[in-house]
């Protein structure tokens, strides 16, 4: 509620009686708040990538979103012809973490600013897990995802451990000299573990999920578990858990492909709210203004101009896709 009123104490401040408010990701969940709170301050709302308030676990459904992204992607490259003929998109998930069967692949790192310092690090099914949900968290990641996984299976354990390998490591020395980065952490934990804490991995659900999708949220779930219990915050009622409803104008934009805030999560809000439009855009991921999404800004301006006019959201099948990576280096899209 604290960071709700701030919204409202910054209308004030600026003199406005009515405010359109957006809000994409995190936004959109104190959104929600705001809506609950202070709905006579809101003429409209625009919810970019909006994950449903009634989620009790911030983990709860953090496989099923995994899950939820490979089926799309999936269904997105069976429904291309160049694509379904080049990749089993399951078949390469699964194959990918097989390599890891025996365990972890070790890899000795060189730095190439200074080939004095070796970094010997461990590369796992794991670290795999995050590299493959990290390639969905964008478009370009998402077209390249199959590509990407054919070419690292068909390589096997060494390419696997050199690329991955790599990636660990020069992390960890690029770390040496980042900024901090503190604050924005214990911010993000102190929302989720007040909002949605998570006490147990046994939160998360696992039915009718696979391999990849299994362990992203056992994962997910050991770290928040450790998380919360650190950071100790005031868990907040559960009436907070209970989706908002109001009469407020609400713009719902969401990607079909988004494993952050999946397009069944931002359905459950629409379902909750009598005055709400869900727009669902094909093969896009998270938040849809901030990844220049012509027809979603297109969608948003009808909307602010006039939250109460029918919206004309035929872009949405019209706009052009992009093409998979396929393993000539061509594109699904190239003539």
């Amino acid at each position: 509620m604290e960071n709700a009123a701030d919204v409202n104490a910054v209308r004030e401040a600026l003199g406005y009686d009515q405010i359109v408010y957006y809000g994409p990701s995190y936004g959109s969940q104190l959104g929600q708040h705001v809506m609950r709170y202070f709905p006579e301050i809101l003429e409209a709302v625009v919810l970019d990538g909006a994950n449903a308030l009634s989620r009790k676990s911030w983990v709860e459904d953090r496989a099923l979103e995994a899950q939820w992204g490979i089926d799309n992607l999936t269904a997105m490259c069976e429904a291309d012809e160049q694509c379904a003929a080049a990749y089993d998109v399951p078949a390469l998930v699964d194959a990918a973490l097989a390599l890891f069967d025996n365990g972890p692949l070790p890899y000795t790192y060189t730095d190439p600013a200074d080939p004095s310092l070796t970094v010997p690090v461990e590369v796992t099914a794991q670290d795999m897990v995050n590299f493959i949900y990290g390639r969905q968290g964008d478009m370009i990641g998402v077209v390249s995802l199959p590509a990407t996984l054919q070419q690292l299976t068909e390589g096997g354990t060494e390419v696997i451990a050199e690329l991955l390998g790599t990636i660990e490591a020069s992390t960890l020395l690029a770390s040496r000299n980042a900024p901090p980065s503190a604050m924005a952490l214990l911010m993000h934990m102190a929302v989720v573990c007040s909002d949605d804490p998570v006490h147990s991995t046994d939160e998360v659900v696992l039915n009718g999920v696979g391999a990849y999708a299994t362990l992203f949220g056992q994962m997910e779930a050991e770290q928040y578990v450790q998380f919360c219990s650190l950071i100790d915050v005031q868990e907040l009622p559960d009436s907070t858990d209970v989706n908002v409803s109001t009469d407020v104008p609400v713009l719902l934009l969401s990607g079909d492909l988004d494993v952050a805030t999946p397009t069944f999560r931002s359905q459950l809000l629409a379902d909750a709210l009598p005055n709400a439009t869900l727009v669902i855009f094909p093969g896009r991921t998270h938040v849809q203004i901030a990844s220049a999404n012509l027809c979603a800004a297109d969608v948003m301006t009808q909307f602010v101009l006039d939250p109460a006019a029918s919206l004309d959201t035929s872009c949405t099948e019209t706009s052009p896709l992009l093409g998979f990576i396929l393993p000539d280096g061509t594109t699904s899209t190239d003539g």
